[in-house]
């Protein structure tokens, strides 16, 4: 449509009078093409004139004529820019789909292998590892497990990525008894001084506090829903 309207404004210029194309439809501009292609079938000589200085279509468009080859040319300048305009917005939409993609297949992707989701664990001793790749460098991945039950989170660890892969071992996390949930988030460098502070005070307390909410712009990549047993903490 766009396009459209630059192609009727650069069609016909035939001085002040002429009122600009911009108000035209798809139909409008259609009939002034048909109406110029009609002018030019004729062969009128560059000195033929019409029988009156004026010639209105029915579109409600003044256009004064000045021969055929005086339209032709102006069509045939109106023909490059619109093909110029056209090719502009083409690769305008090539450029921007492509970058799209580009982001896309190239986006921080993180899994969680084990435990899968729904698992039960047998008690609370209980590991984790997954897979990463494409992290910026600006970023890193923390293991927080949230509890099912009262909604806080308790930040583990931050991962450190051996050929794409990484673990947490199994007296390190000892997730509380019932639902739980091991989630992956990617945290940017100037967010994580929160999870180290929360992991030095916490580090030796026997029941860790937790966290009312996760640092600011930390976005979740992975989850696993597990069960642990109410059996108590068997060795951690």
């Amino acid at each position: 449509m766009l396009v459209g309207a630059f192609y009727g404004r650069s069609l016909i210029r035939s001085g002040p009078s002429v009122p600009d194309l911009w108000p035209l439809d798809g139909q409008q501009l259609l009939w002034v093409h048909l109406k110029l292609w009609m002018r030019k079938s004729l062969h009128c000589s560059p000195s033929c004139k019409p029988s009156r200085p004026e010639e209105r279509l029915d579109s409600g468009i003044s256009i004064t004529s000045g021969g055929s080859q005086y339209m032709a040319e102006k069509w045939s300048r109106a023909d490059r820019i619109n093909l110029v305009v056209a090719s502009i917005a083409i690769l305008s939409v090539l450029i921007t789909y492509g970058l799209r993609f580009w982001n896309y297949i190239h986006r921080p992707q993180v899994q969680i292998t084990s435990p899968h989701d729904g698992a039960s664990a047998r008690d609370n001793t209980i590991g984790a590892k997954g897979t990463a790749g494409n992290i910026p460098p600006s970023d890193d991945l923390w293991f927080v497990v949230r509890s099912g039950i009262e909604g806080r989170w308790y930040p583990v660890t931050n991962l450190v990525l051996k050929n794409g892969h990484w673990s947490v071992g199994r007296r390190l996390i000892c997730p509380a008894s019932g639902a739980q949930d091991f989630e992956v988030f990617l945290v940017s460098d100037t967010s994580q001084a929160q999870l180290h502070q929360y992991l030095r005070k916490s580090q030796h307390l026997r029941t860790p506090p937790g966290l009312d909410s996760m640092p600011a712009g930390a976005v979740l990549k992975a989850v696993s829903h597990i069960t642990v047993p109410r059996s108590g903490r068997q060795g951690c």
